[in-house]
């Protein structure tokens, strides 16, 4: 059933060592969990998995802060000036508004970029799994 712990069965749950006998862990001192059971395992696959996200969540946002950061200060400047230069006078050549296709396509664009961004920060950088050899 579970011979890919070998004589390992107990496994801290704070930093993943894995012992033969119950007890507190000697590398950080929190208390070994019983890995043959599944509740337990679970419980630290789950650990895991919130570990994961909560990369990509310190990943994602700095990069959409500096994204809208970029759009607001390089875009919409550029727009505001041509709506303030359409409001002094009717230039067919200065009308720029949101509603323009190519402002919906860059935000568009925006948005691809920052997915992908994320996701190679969160490759070059990912998050510490203690417990992949519990997962089926």
């Amino acid at each position: 059933m579970l011979d890919y712990l070998g004589k390992e069965f107990w496994v801290c749950g704070d930093c993943g060592a894995r012992a033969s006998e119950p007890g507190d862990c000697n590398v950080c001192g929190f208390p070994r969990l019983d890995a043959r059971q599944s509740d337990v395992r679970q419980m630290l696959i789950n650990d895991d998995r919130r570990r994961k996200t909560k990369r990509f969540h310190v990943c994602f946002w700095p990069v959409l802060i500096f994204h809208i950061v970029l759009y607001y200060g390089v875009f919409v400047p550029t727009s505001l000036g041509r709506a303030a230069a359409d409001l002094a006078g009717p230039d067919p050549s200065l009308v720029w508004t949101r509603s323009n296709p190519s402002t919906a396509l860059i935000g568009l664009v925006v948005l691809v970029w920052i997915f992908f961004a994320t996701t190679f920060l969160t490759r070059i950088f990912p998050a510490k799994q203690f417990f992949q050899y519990l997962r089926d």
